[in-house]
């Protein structure tokens, strides 16, 4: 499929052109987390005609700007390349004033209460799987731990037994990467195809809780959901499925991403390694030295009128990137910022969950979860590293990111008995 299709507009000077495909470009195949930082030092603001032509900002302060201005620059959901949406995913496709009374039904989710609640569950997790893999001696890290334990944790915020989850991670990858290699393949029909026939798969399974929930209440998402309001009236089914839908899509491979950067970065620095090893009390910094490292979202915003940022004159109805890996690595902002330095005082001012009204609710959480998997991990196996003669990393694209699909790990076997 031809992926260039745009012809430059008027507006765009040609020296700020730059041939970028944000999905299979070679440079994000290479690490997709540095795919744009290269680029973004000479050009902070440049312009793809990849997909129908976008604006990328790899600026820090011009990315936090675009953010936290959402009149001037709205969510745009179809994403880029286009993805066709089958629903509108609410609070995510909402702008201000709309988006608040939305997003504050989910807050009850993301108390301290409830974080504490999942800090123990997830713990508990991370010791089922470190039982199963340390033994072996090598893993795929993502199938065996990233992937499984922010996913059965969805499961059980929604109250299900955690059986259910090799079920959810496979219709959420059908919905948020099957598209994506379709787009590529075999075209937008196809695309459009994978996308309503996983959305309507997950809508069923999420509605048929409803329910159920209805006679019995509990502390799960969708008991919480029924629970809420918006201007006084109460969330109709098809609001509760969908911002279900979001809650998972948006949290567990995202979860899962930061997961496996970071453990990817510790396999290649055994120094580093060894310090959250030594000393598991830098697990809290570390992860966020190790997220502001690894941004890998590429957030969508649609101009609502003619403006300028960092002199750049941008149009009504351009599209335009914000990369956070290319941001979270401006040396404006972060100093040394190739660096990994888990003692950086500014880490947590990273653009990882973006900034202003849209910026994730479920941060707290995904942090929480990366710095329970560094602390439980660095506990069990002390001496992983890249496993050579496994299949090498690959990354594959979604919805607005570009992943680890695998990390093949090897390491000095550890019985499970010695797990607590």
């Amino acid at each position: 499929m031809n992926t260039v299709a745009a012809a430059k507009p008027e507006h765009v000077p040609v020296d700020l052109v730059v041939p970028f495909d944000q999905h299979h470009g070679p440079e994000v195949m290479a690490f997709p987390p540095t795919a744009v930082t290269a680029i973004a030092a000479t050009k902070p603001i440049f312009w793809s005609s990849f997909y129908g032509g976008f604006w990328v900002v790899g600026h820090y302060e011009h990315a936090r700007y675009i953010y936290q201005n959402p009149q001037l620059f709205k969510q745009w959901a179809k994403g880029v390349p286009a993805n066709p949406f089958s629903k509108l995913y609410k609070p995510l496709y909402l702008d201000p004033p709309e988006h608040r009374p939305w997003r504050k039904v989910l807050t009850p989710l993301f108390s301290p209460r409830q974080l504490s609640r999942l800090e123990d569950f997830v713990r508990m997790l991370a010791r089922e799987q470190l039982r199963e893999i340390a033994p072996k001696g090598r893993c795929e890290f993502v199938s065996t731990f990233a992937d499984v334990v922010p996913g059965r944790m969805f499961c059980y915020q929604l109250g299900l037994p955690s059986e259910q989850y090799p079920r959810f991670a496979r219709m959420f990858t059908d919905l948020i990467f099957g598209p994506a290699q379709a787009l590529k393949t075999s075209g937008p029909e196809a695309a459009r195809a994978i996308r309503v026939k996983a959305n309507k798969e997950i809508d069923d399974f999420i509605a048929a809780l409803i329910p159920e929930r209805r006679k019995n209440r509990g502390e799960d998402i969708v008991s919480v959901l029924l629970d809420g309001e918006v201007n006084g009236q109460p969330l109709n089914d098809d609001d509760i499925v969908t911002m279900t839908t979001l809650l998972f899509f948006a949290g567990t491979d995202s979860t899962r991403a930061a997961m496996t950067y970071a453990f990817m970065y510790l396999a290649q620095n055994p120094a580093q390694r060894d310090r959250l090893v030594a000393d598991p009390s830098l697990s809290r910094k570390a992860s966020e030295e190790l997220l502001r490292a690894h941004g890998f979202h590429m957030s969508a915003r649609e101009v609502v009128e003619d403006t300028e940022v960092g002199g750049v004159k941008f149009k009504a109805g351009d599209v335009v990137l914000l990369s956070t890996g290319a941001s979270n690595r401006d040396p404006q902002k972060f100093p040394d910022p190739s660096v990994i330095d888990f003692d950086r005082p500014n880490a947590s001012s990273h653009l990882t969950f973006g900034a202003g009204e849209h910026r994730c609710i479920g941060s707290h959480l995904a942090t929480l979860q990366l710095r329970v998997a560094l602390e439980e991990v660095h506990k069990v196996i002390k001496d992983y590293r890249l496993d050579t003669e496994g299949p090498p990393v690959r990354y594959v694209a979604g919805q607005g990111k570009v992943i680890p699909e695998n990390l093949p790990l090897i390491y000095t076997p550890v019985e499970a008995s010695s797990i607590p």
